[in-house]
């Protein structure tokens, strides 16, 4: 395995634009106005038909698979030319999950030579007392030597429905914790049950954000293999060798993530995130980007 340091700055086989990148200068080069180009292009698959309105027939059918940036502008711009910086009409938009608008900033973000990622995790402004499966983006901030949290979801009306008074370019602490330090968190003995997605509060999805959080940062697909919605009650159940493996992820990785730069952990660390276990047979390597 590399010892290479991943370059957040440059773009990976997800948030390259390919032949949009041109496209993409229209959207500016303000954090503030490129999560508004992003609020203009896709709409959230839930979110979306609450606040938004009932849509079309067909409409939530589009794929919610995470798609590369690339393939996501295809559709968005051959359904409307129109310039990236326009928002298209709400039920025009392409059909999205969090994951989506956290990649699209993220690939807006490497194009102005800014170090960003995406980070899955746990948000608290959607359920009260709840910590909700959630994606954001990072952006370094060189002047503070730090990782600024952008959830570039939250537009207007989120913020409205949602009644949020923060800044949503740069997430207060405890509004969004990683699926690294949300696993640490559990094993020192905090309430398993506050962590989840919707009724699933158990520890096994907890390891599932930890693992999908690492994979990103990694610069690995995380469409392919995310199948933890059909995992079997087997591949649910932690064993003392799952148990170990996780901390032992979550502890390089606590220490790996705090630079503009991520040293690749060795092998016995990726044997952890290489097979995820919570798949029936684990038998899918996941090919980590040596970029």
């Amino acid at each position: 395995m590399s010892g290479e340091a991943v370059d957040f700055s440059k773009h990976d086989a997800m948030s390259h634009p390919g032949a949009h990148r041109y496209a993409m200068a229209s959207c500016g080069d303000d954090v503030a106005g490129l999560c508004e180009a992003v609020q203009g292009l896709l709409l959230h698959d839930h979110y979306g038909g609450l606040l938004y309105g009932i849509p079309p027939d067909g409409f939530l059918e589009r794929s919610r698979v995470t798609q590369p940036v690339t393939t996501r502008l295809d559709a968005v711009l051959s359904l409307d030319p129109s310039p990236l910086s326009q928002a298209r009409n709400v039920h025009d938009r392409e059909v999205g999950t969090c994951r989506d608008f956290a990649l699209l900033l993220t690939s807006l973000l490497r194009e102005q030579g800014m170090a960003a990622r995406v980070r899955c995790g746990f948000a608290s402004y959607f359920t009260p007392g709840q910590m909700e499966d959630h994606w954001v983006c990072e952006c370094w901030v060189e002047e503070e030597r730090r990782w600024a949290r952008i959830d570039a979801q939250l537009d207007g009306a989120h913020c409205s429905h949602l009644s949020i008074g923060f800044d949503t370019t740069d997430l207060p602490a405890d509004c969004f914790v990683s699926g690294v330090d949300a696993w640490r968190r559990v094993r020192s003995d905090e309430d398993c049950a506050v962590w989840g997605k919707g009724e699933i509060r158990e520890l096994w999805f907890i390891e599932v954000n930890l693992v999908r959080d690492v994979l990103w940062l990694l610069r690995a697909d995380s469409s392919a293999w995310d199948t933890w919605r059909t995992s079997p009650p087997a591949c649910q159940t932690m064993t003392p060798d799952r148990l170990a493996a996780a901390d032992n992820l979550a502890a390089w990785a606590h220490r790996a993530v705090r630079d503009p730069a991520l040293e690749h952990p060795g092998n016995d660390v990726l044997e952890a995130v290489q097979c995820p276990p919570w798949q029936s047979g684990s038998d899918t390597r996941t090919d980590i980007a040596q970029k």
